[in-house]
């Protein structure tokens, strides 16, 4: 699982051209977890970090945190930064990724185009590629698929409708002082890979 981990996991990735304004934002991340993960990752890693949070969560497992991810966190977060809803975000991102991200959300606010509608209709294949015990607390890092679709209305007064997958990839990091499994995780890293425009 771990043995191309350098080269997946620098996130200073290339993301392909998109039309999507959420796409071309979020090309920018840190460096931080790209320098934090950058050697070796083992199953050894993984281990010390399931071992970390269970001090906390005792019965912290990681079929019922994809899950969780797949149908609770993830759609919650994705659609708070695509509705530009910052106080959701503020709770559930990490100081530096939330400042990135509400500055995004700001600059959004003021271009031309009026967003009418932004909805996550699907996520999938959710999947922990590697995890480590960083100075911020234990990391997950996960990869996934999104199916979203934004609605804008235009300078001229036409919808325009937009429906695509992208491929992201996310560091979730758990703050070990908060008891609550599914409140307790917080984006460290926010990062597409690529994304496909489908039909509407």
């Amino acid at each position: 699982m771990f043995q191309n981990s350098a080269a997946m996991y620098n996130l200073r990735m290339k993301y392909d051209e998109s039309e999507n304004v959420f796409v071309r934002a979020s090309r920018v991340v840190t460096d931080k977890i790209g320098q934090g993960l950058s050697g070796a990752v083992t199953q050894s890693d993984m281990a010390e970090a399931i071992a970390e949070i269970r001090k906390v969560d005792h019965s912290f497992d990681k079929e019922k945190f994809i899950k969780d991810c797949q149908f609770e966190i993830i759609p919650t977060i994705l659609e708070a930064y695509m509705q530009g809803k910052v106080e959701v975000l503020k709770d559930w991102c990490h100081e530096a990724s939330y400042s990135v991200l509400s500055t995004i959300i700001k600059q959004r606010a003021e271009a031309a185009a009026t967003l009418l509608e932004c909805k996550v209709l699907e996520v999938r294949d959710v999947d922990i590629v590697m995890a480590k015990l960083m100075d911020q607390g234990p990391v997950m890092v996960l990869t996934f698929q999104a199916q979203q679709l934004t609605v804008k209305k235009t300078e001229s007064g036409i919808n325009d409708e937009l429906l695509e997958n992208i491929h992201y990839v996310w560091a979730l990091c758990r703050d070990q002082e908060i008891y609550h499994p599914k409140s307790a995780w917080r984006v460290l890293e926010f990062g597409i890979q690529s994304s496909v425009k489908l039909l509407v």
